[in-house]
């Protein structure tokens, strides 16, 4: 996306002229690629380790237009494609879907299920090609599309994928598949995934464990039992944690703050920090990647993965509080394995009105060193990886997650990680009300003489360009 931006201000400023510049794709448009060692789908809960998934299906494959004999693909909805011919080019492709086998699946968001469940499995003979290619791929969810290997090439492999191998271990696993089945996806980002917009602002917050009007702008996300992108599924009836995520940031420090209701809370005792996650809290995971990065996609980023570096690539931090009122802070070296970082807190519980404020001060020079191989800088434009969940417990833990675990409690999986882009400062509406007085200057420069509004554009382009959104050391 930021080469994309970096080209479009290049061109503003080479042919000063306005342009709008939209979204770039959320996935890798040049080959769509997936590896199906840490990119599947499984039967299996929504909390547990690798050993605990049935029936895995790997994606080689994601939204590709180029695909064929042997490949696994994982579809997903997009901008004027819903259906599953439209999302992988079916009328205009080499292939029809006669011999393919092909699954959807759907999220599953009442009475606090939050979960994905099978909706349709069809074989290769159970449906015709325009059948195949007409079924919507249900809003939130997706679809898995395999073709129906009869016989292969044995050394054929692609990107470092044995086709074979794979092809013939997903049509087995597909047959253990019937409607109604939950299932979990992994390595690759939920189709529901939010992204975090955050603004600028030019005063920083105070960490009093205090939320004031306007100290962080508008929140950033509601935390309830009607929205999607909140997983309440260890609640059962009562899902009594909701309130509000804030997020800003000034300069080269990052404040995040939660407003939170909840009549049970468990204070934090004396002890290792690194315990706090059996108390309530909140546990934040950060990265210096974006979500969509090659390596947050293409592997679990799990510890007990094949293809994790350990936690390499993720930081986690907790804040909590004592029945005195003290702040604890747990570092990323006292849960994850990796470099301490450094951060500022303040948590307030009042167990009157049954409400919790929870308050963080990140820098970005601090979550740069607690990495061995990235930097990150606060610079509009910047994408970054950011999670939380909010654990609760009321005589038995309950973990508000955020979708598909969100990349923290029983997953692991960064993929699920919501992405985070600083924004700069928000703009004001422009003022459409009358003037009191008619001006009597010209408020406007000379339209006949073109050279100043170049030169702004120009200058505009030029600062835009300028941009680092992500350093790699």
């Amino acid at each position: 996306m930021k080469k994309l931006i970096a080209l479009v201000l290049c061109s503003l400023l080479l042919l000063s002229c306005v342009a709008m510049v939209g979204s770039a794709a959320k996935v890798d448009v040049e080959n769509g690629l997936l590896d199906p060692a840490g990119s599947f789908m499984a039967k299996g809960g929504r909390i547990g380790h690798a050993g605990s998934y049935t029936a895995k299906i790997g994606f080689n494959k994601w939204n590709a237009d180029d695909y064929g004999c042997g490949d696994t693909v994982f579809v997903t909805r997009t901008e004027g494609k819903t259906t599953i011919g439209e999302a992988l080019d079916v009328a205009n492709g080499q292939y029809n879907l006669n011999w393919w086998r092909v699954m959807v699946v759907e999220y599953d968001n009442t009475d606090g299920n939050c979960c994905y469940k099978v909706k349709e499995v069809h074989a290769p003979a159970d449906a015709t090609s325009d059948a195949k290619a007409a079924l919507v791929i249900p809003e939130g969810g997706f679809a898995v599309v395999i073709h129906n290997l009869e016989t292969f090439e044995p050394e054929d492999k692609r990107e470092n994928i044995d086709i074979a191998a794979m092809s013939t271990a997903n049509c087995a696993a597909f047959d253990q598949y019937a409607v109604g089945d939950q299932v979990d996806i992994i390595g690759v980002p939920s189709p529901l995934l939010p992204e975090f917009g955050i603004y600028e602002l030019t005063t920083a917050p105070t960490l009093d464990g205090e939320i004031r009007a306007g100290e962080y702008g508008d929140a950033v996300m509601e935390i309830n039992p009607e929205n999607p992108l909140c997983d309440y599924f260890m609640f059962g009836a009562d899902k009594y944690a909701t309130g509000k995520f804030y997020a800003t940031y000034v300069g080269d420090t990052l404040y995040l703050a939660w407003d939170i209701a909840s009549e049970h809370y468990k204070y934090m005792v004396d002890g290792a920090a690194s315990g706090m996650w059996q108390y309530d809290c909140i546990q934040i995971n950060i990265s210096a990647l974006s979500t969509y990065d090659d390596h947050m996609l293409n592997a679990t980023a799990q510890p007990w993965g094949t293809l994790a570096a350990g936690y390499d690539c993720m930081i986690q931090l907790g804040i909590s509080v004592k029945e005195d009122g003290t702040t604890v802070l747990c570092h990323n070296g006292e849960w994850f394995g990796n470099n301490k970082c450094a951060m500022e807190g303040k948590a307030k519980r009042d167990d009157t009105l049954g409400k919790t404020i929870y308050e963080v001060a990140i820098k970005a020079d601090d979550i740069s060193n607690a990495f061995a191989n990235y930097d990150i800088s606060f610079d509009k434009g910047t994408e970054f990886a950011l999670s939380f969940s909010i654990n609760t417990d009321d005589g038995s833990q309950k973990v508000l997650r955020l979708r598909d675990g969100g990349s923290i409690f029983g997953r692991n999986d960064y993929s699920k990680a919501p992405n985070a882009v600083l924004l700069g400062a928000k703009q004001q509406a422009p003022d459409t009300s009358e003037p009191a007085t008619e001006p009597t200057e010209p408020s406007t420069p000379n339209t006949g003489d073109s050279t100043m509004v170049f030169a702004l554009i120009a200058l505009v382009a030029m600062a835009g360009a300028a941009v680092v959104a992500k350093k790699v050391r």
